[in-house]
């Protein structure tokens, strides 16, 4: 992974919820917590010396499991389904290119071997998109989850805000924490593929962007963070 030292922020009043699970290594059954912060990120450029990234001034929220979630938190049963408009973006080249570089480029600075696009996961993430549940799936494989309002979201807007999460790791103790599974399931380096797909839902209001990631195989087993 890295050295991450240290993080620059401007934070204000706008909320970002995460959750986050992992998988013993001695079992399938997931441990789960939930955090919640204010936060709202004003500038970008993730380095191994330091991290921080840009938005707009927009609602978020991500999520992160490689299994299927042991019981429903506050979070799931607060943000209810609703109508999506969807696109097929994770069908076109560019939005493939623009997922593999926007992963790739983080797991690089962590010494994690780039991911290739994986065709197979890709359909079931795009449905679950299309769903406009803000909860895991469960599955064999690592979930990463992202939602913005008022407006989109880009693969690599989510990316940005899972790798803030660097800076809070820590190297002398490494095994799982709620504050960066995102961050360890981007970079886990026997993970080896990815698929992300983006969905127009409205469960943070109208036009809030939906994003899913898939990974395979998983990352975040107790046991192996080192």
């Amino acid at each position: 992974m890295s050295m991450v030292s240290s993080t620059t922020r401007t934070t204000t009043s706008t909320p970002t919820i995460t959750t986050t699970r992992t998988i013993a290594s001695t079992s399938a059954r997931p441990i789960s917590s939930t955090s919640i912060t204010s936060v709202k990120p004003t500038s970008s450029s993730i380095k191994p010396s330091s991290t921080s990234r840009t938005t707009s001034a927009i609602t978020t929220i991500s999520a992160q499991s490689p299994t299927k979630p042991a019981g429903s938190s506050s979070m799931t049963t607060s943000l209810p389904s609703s109508s999506p408009s969807t696109s097929a973006l994770g069908s076109t080249q560019s939005f493939i290119q623009a997922t593999l570089n926007s992963h790739n480029i983080a797991r690089a600075q962590y010494g994690a071997s780039p991911l290739t696009w994986n065709s197979n996961l890709y359909p079931g993430t795009q449905q679950w998109a299309n769903a406009c549940v803000f909860q895991h799936s469960g599955g064999n494989y690592g979930e990463n989850l992202s939602a913005a309002a008022p407006q989109s979201i880009t693969v690599q807007q989510g990316v940005d805000l899972w790798m803030t999460e660097a800076s809070m790791y820590n190297y002398s103790n490494p095994t799982f924490s709620s504050s960066t599974g995102h961050f360890t399931q981007v970079v886990w380096k026997s993970t080896t593929s990815v698929a992300c797909a983006i969905a127009s839902c409205n469960f943070l209001g109208n036009g809030t962007g939906y994003l899913v990631c898939r990974y395979d195989p998983p990352g975040n087993y107790l046991g192996q963070f080192a």
